[in-house]
């Protein structure tokens, strides 16, 4: 059986709790919106949840397969915050649109794809290497950018909205079909997978896992590239300060959408499904961004609870990871 390809009961129940908890979170938050705010302010607070959901959507993407494949990211959110300083730069430097882009792109493939470096072709632990990339883009972010104020993008397509739905939700949605499609339908998956599960009997096998590691690494920090250009052409008046919480948004959305920590299982559905609470929890009105920050440790720290119990219960190996 391929994984991913059917998945076992538990996971099925995942699935089914975390749509219901979904359910339940929006008609709360709704309600709180709808006491706590004017009817003229709603519509513009649940535009600026749907752009929250498919920037950190684009990074939990990547970070899905990252996972899968046996490893771990925690920089991610500083490769964003990196990739957006790097297009500040760029733009007061009065380039052009498509040039500025460009440059945000290839800022955060290239700090992906050297964290790829370092775990593939230096053995290293993905934990460590990330760790430690983490302070150092965080460092050349606040280098470049000392405020820590990002300056808006304006690209007027990605502000736009289409049939009353934000864009970016549209570019996330295709990017989340394309990752499904190729994790279920394609031999790139199947390595994914194996990977994941075995990685010396994959390696045995033939497969070049240090170059499919660093193409993942690459590509997690091309969507982290992509989502600091979606994060930055928000509408002016709609930018918030970005936080050092993202990386445990994006863990916690891939880990609640049943992605195993140790690797080797996990799919997108899963993954949209966790990022849709995480986007709910990460908007409730009444709790600081501090208070944010603590309820999505507790989550996350619960969902690996549970999965380390799901895996003992279905007879599977208890997974760890460095």
């Amino acid at each position: 059986m391929r994984r991913g390809d059917t998945y076992p009961p538990w996971l099925k129940a995942r699935e089914s709790a975390l749509a219901g908890l979904f359910i339940v979170c929006a008609s709360v938050l709704l309600a709180l919106y709808y006491d706590s705010q004017n009817p003229d302010v709603l519509l513009p607070k649940l535009y600026d949840i749907a752009r929250d959901f498919s920037e950190i959507g684009l990074m939990a993407l990547g970070m899905t397969l990252v996972i899968l494949c046996g490893g771990i990211d925690l920089s991610i959110g500083s490769i964003m915050g990196l990739s957006a300083a790097v297009l500040g730069l760029a733009w007061n430097a009065h380039l052009s649109k498509p040039v500025v882009a460009f440059l945000a792109v290839l800022s955060g493939s290239l700090a992906g794809g050297a964290n790829g470096w370092f775990v593939s072709r230096l053995k290293l632990p993905s934990f460590l290497v990330t760790l430690a990339t983490l302070m150092i883009y965080r460092g050349l972010t606040h280098t470049i950018a000392p405020s820590g104020s990002l300056i808006p993008f304006p690209v007027e397509f990605l502000q736009g909205n289409l049939l009353e739905i934000p864009v970016p939700i549209y570019i996330f949605a295709l990017l989340a079909v394309s990752a499904g499609m190729l994790l279920g339908g394609s031999y790139i998956g199947r390595y994914l997978y194996a990977t994941g599960s075995n990685e010396t009997a994959t390696y045995l096998a033939g497969i070049d896992v240090p170059r499919l590691k660093l193409g993942l690494y690459t590509l997690n920090g091309f969507l982290a590239g992509l989502s600091a250009i979606l994060y930055t052409a928000r509408p002016k008046e709609s930018i918030p300060t970005m936080d050092s919480s993202l990386e445990i948004a994006v863990i916690a959305a891939v880990v609640l959408g049943g992605t195993g920590i140790g690797g080797g299982r996990g799919h997108i559905p899963g993954t949209v499904l966790g990022l849709l609470l995480v986007t709910l929890l990460r908007n409730i009105p009444f709790l600081s961004p501090e208070g944010r920050a603590a309820l999505l440790g507790l989550i996350l720290l619960s969902a690996a609870a549970l999965d380390r119990h799901a895996r003992r219960k279905s007879g599977e190996e208890a997974e760890t990871f460095m």
